[in-house]
């Protein structure tokens, strides 16, 4: 390493791709182009291959150069990445992308959507560090068109990544807070209540995505007395949710069903319904919550509304297993399944099939992952295996964090269970360094006091104490209603420190 200046530059910069770079051929020789003169790529790659902190793989048919997740935390906790570095990795993704604008084109399918995490993690890091090049949100763009699920107007998806950072969100959030004040105000002069009545929704969508339930409820609720939507009446009683405040989030989900009604919605009465369940479930309503789900079905199937049907068959299997019933949830499951796999059969022969076939790869991602959770709860450890490896497969090809982190989250339970600590270890890792990704707070909580619980059973009990100390302050910056088993953590936090005073620790 020592002999070769720009090895451990190449590995900060690695640092940046969770799936590692991509080592097709040519593709070294193409990042080298964009490199300073004097990084020699392919050297500093041979080194850190020599010593171990760097190896090769093939994923989703991809070969590639990748590290482990100790070697890559620590190297994105430890090395500072060159800015030209930096700038050339950008710039390698950025060409990439306007290359593959098309999806219609074959070729474009074989370079981006494997390569989905690294774009977002390449272009978040470079929004972080004031990137703003006209290259860069043009990039965004287009990178937003491929992902399986739009968020939105380009304008505002640009701004969202942008925004993503965890880390430094102040002087945007303060940015977009007075953009919105601002056309507010307008709306207000023009005595425009319906135009006021949007930017208060936005303006709550962005305080969701902040932490601020609070104020995000607030804006809600303002601009329902201005212009009341149906939709809106959903997003509001799934903010309630989030928040805990159920019976509000039931009346909120009802009123937006009736209206749907009212509007002979039927897509829109089946979207409700099963919103709805999910609502009972929290309550423990269950008899409500499936027969909510089941006349979302039949809404669906009087629709042909396939995908639909498969997620509400999804969130059924889900009831089931709370329930304990795991035949039906698997019967359910397995149904999901076939629905979405017949609805990417019968879509193929026509011209938007490219893309229904990426959005359908969430759909069979998610499914997949409950399946796995299931036969974690029946104890069958190699099929939960099997169904949680293609989940993380899918979920690796539509771009999705979230789901990605709550994969490994249940491969590191699959292995606890199966008594494979070193494995659960590794997995609930990569499951906390997703959801850092996500900027999901309570996930990584969660995956924390997995962590936590593990290090406890090896009796390393300091350990265990500043993992259940890191989750709890993350726990402390959210809403306490994210969190699961708050208490319990704090309940473990004291059981660990009165064992660590018995043992000797302090």
């Amino acid at each position: 390493m020592r002999a070769d200046a720009s090895a451990t530059d190449i590995l900060a910069l690695l640092s940046l791709l969770p799936d590692g770079f991509p080592n097709r051929e040519g593709m070294l020789d193409r990042l080298q182009s964009y490199l300073p003169p004097e990084v020699n790529l392919h050297k500093a790659v041979s080194t850190l291959r020599r010593v171990a902190l760097v190896h090769g793989e093939t994923l989703a048919n991809t070969p590639r150069l990748r590290s482990l997740s100790p070697v890559r935390l620590f190297s994105q906790a430890n090395l500072r990445i060159p800015p030209r570095l930096r700038t050339a990795l950008v710039d390698l993704y950025i060409d990439l992308l306007i290359e593959g604008r098309d999806y219609s084109v074959p070729n474009s399918h074989v370079f981006i959507p494997p390569e989905f995490l690294n774009i977002r993690s390449v272009f978040m890091d470079a929004y972080k560090t004031g990137d703003r090049r006209e290259a860069l949100i043009k990039a965004s763009i287009i990178y937003t068109d491929w992902l399986p699920i739009r968020v939105g107007s380009a304008a505002r998806v640009v701004f969202l990544l942008a925004w993503q950072v965890v880390h430094a969100p102040e002087r945007l959030s303060k940015e977009a807070h007075q953009a919105f004040a601002r056309a507010i105000e307008l709306h207000i002069q023009a005595q425009d209540a319906t135009g006021e009545a949007y930017d208060l929704y936005e303006l709550g969508g962005l305080y969701i995505w902040w932490g601020k339930l609070e104020k995000a409820e607030e804006s809600f609720k303002r601009a329902m007395k201005l212009h009341a939507r149906p939709w809106a009446l959903l997003d509001l009683g799934k903010l309630l949710m989030r928040r805990g405040k159920l019976e509000e989030a039931e009346n909120a989900t009802s009123t937006a069903l009736e209206l749907l009604k009212e509007s002979h919605d039927v897509l829109g009465q089946a979207h409700a319904l099963r919103r709805l369940g999910g609502v009972y479930m929290r309550q423990d309503k269950l008899d409500e919550a499936e027969e909510a789900l089941c006349e979302a079905v039949k809404l669906h199937q009087q629709t042909s509304c396939i995908l639909g049907e498969a997620h509400d068959m999804r969130r059924l299997g889900g009831l089931y297993m709370w329930r304990h019933q795991l035949d039906d949830a698997e019967t359910s499951f397995i149904k999901a399944a076939d629905l979405i796999e017949h609805r990417t059969i019968s879509w193929e022969s026509t011209p938007w099939a490219c893309t229904l076939r990426t959005q359908n790869v969430l759909g069979r991602a998610n499914v997949m992952q409950m399946q796995g959770a299931l036969h974690i709860s029946k104890k069958e450890l190699v099929e939960a295996g099997s169904f949680l490896s293609e989940a993380v497969q899918l979920h690796r090809q539509a771009g999705d964090i979230l789901g990605l982190a709550k994969d490994w989250q249940k491969i590191g339970e699959m292995h606890e269970l199966g008594k494979e600590i070193d494995e659960a270890e590794e997995a609930y890792s990569k499951a906390v360094e997703f959801h850092q990704q996500a900027c999901n707070r309570a996930g990584q909580a969660y995956g924390l006091k997995s962590l936590a619980e593990l290090y406890t059973q090896r009796g390393e009990l300091q350990v265990a104490m500043k993992l259940l100390i890191r989750a709890a302050e993350l726990r402390a910056r959210i809403s306490s209603a994210e969190v699961a088993g708050e208490l319990d953590m704090e309940l473990r936090l004291r059981e660990l420190e009165q064992r660590c005073k018995s043992e000797g620790y302090g």
